[in-house]
């Protein structure tokens, strides 16, 4: 899983992207105990937790997509001007 990982999030980041995995993995558990119980009174806090785990997974994704940029940038930078 850590390749996969690795292509989408930075390395300094990998371990909260597992902790925020297994948020949403807890919430997606907990929302179907819940749907099996018909217990649907709870399902807007189960709904929150897992879009605060998505939202967390959106943001490290483009640190990522962000650094490659950069990168990108600052190399095309250093060849125009040093070429």
């Amino acid at each position: 899983m850590h390749n996969n990982l690795k292509s989408h999030y930075r390395n300094e980041d990998l371990s909260l992207v597992e902790t925020a995995l297994g948020q949403f993995l807890v919430a997606i558990e907990k929302a179907k105990a819940m749907a099996a119980n018909a217990q649907f009174e709870a399902k807007e806090v189960v709904f929150n937790e897992m879009r605060t785990a998505y939202e967390n997974l959106e943001m490290l994704n483009r640190k990522k997509i962000d650094e490659e940029v950069t990168a990108q940038a600052t190399a095309y930078i250093r060849n125009y001007y040093h070429g």
